[in-house]
């Protein structure tokens, strides 16, 4: 190539027909390598813009596969989420109505007319307690049911102290008296402080009598109050069912 060009420079071209082969051989090749390199050059430039589609494609194929698998995590999460929480409130659900249960047969046996304690303890105390700590902590919406059945206990409890005060008092009554006519008995005269020993028996009888009107009474009144308390406890108990049919129906997708 380069004798070609200095041939050229010095006007020695026309005198030579290598040289005209030559830049025949020259075109040729040179049409030949458009003819192949051009549209390899094309088909090149195509794939590499197709490469860089398919890299974007790809791209955009991972971050909505990364988005799909969050929102799956997430919603895996709030679904275990929510059986947790079903699980924790039917269970306390359970607390609550094993608590009121014990606390209608603790009020039952603490109002034994029978019981002649003289330190009188409301042994419901304790459950309905419980029941009041569990409704306040996890069962707002039961909140009337709650609160009628507390009241009902409540007015239970102090029906029940006033009138074992009243059976309590009247013993005491009783036990006076007989003492008093005990000691009239053994006295010589059958006297004391001037009081007769038959007029003393007619106090002491009126004692006994008084006593078995409280009991009566006792036992008429305690009626209305069991009914009320049991009332009270349907009512809760219809509530916890409803609340409990919903903790333990499955979660539909």
């Amino acid at each position: 190539m380069v004798d070609v060009a200095r041939m050229i420079s010095e006007g020695k071209v026309t005198d030579n027909y290598q040289f005209f082969i030559v830049l025949v051989v020259l075109a040729v090749l040179t049409g030949l390598v458009v003819w192949f390199v051009a549209p390899y050059l094309g088909e090149r430039g195509k794939l590499l813009a197709l490469a860089e589609k398919l890299q974007e494609r790809l791209d955009e194929i991972r971050q909505t596969t990364e988005a799909a698998e969050s929102v799956r995590t997430r919603i895996a999460h709030s679904d275990w989420t929510v059986k947790e929480h079903k699980t924790l409130m039917r269970t306390k659900l359970e607390n609550l109505m094993t608590a009121a249960y014990r606390t209608k047969t603790a009020s039952e046996l603490d109002a034994d007319f029978q019981n002649d304690d003289i330190n009188l303890k409301i042994s419901s105390k304790e459950p309905v307690t419980e029941v009041q700590l569990i409704y306040k902590m996890y069962f707002a919406v039961m909140k009337d049911e709650v609160q009628d059945f507390i009241t009902a206990h409540s007015q239970f409890s102090i029906w029940l102290i006033t009138e074992r005060s009243k059976q309590r008092q009247q013993k005491l009554v009783i036990e006076r008296e007989e003492f008093l006519l005990n000691q009239i008995r053994e006295a010589p005269d059958r006297t004391l402080n001037g009081i007769t020993y038959a007029a003393k028996y007619g106090e002491y009888k009126a004692a006994r009598e008084r006593m078995i009107s409280i009991k009566d009474s006792y036992v008429d009144q305690y009626g209305p109050h069991s009914i009320a308390l049991s009332d009270a406890l349907q009512k809760l108990e219809a509530r916890a069912a409803c609340l409990m049919e919903d903790y333990i129906t499955p979660t539909l997708a």
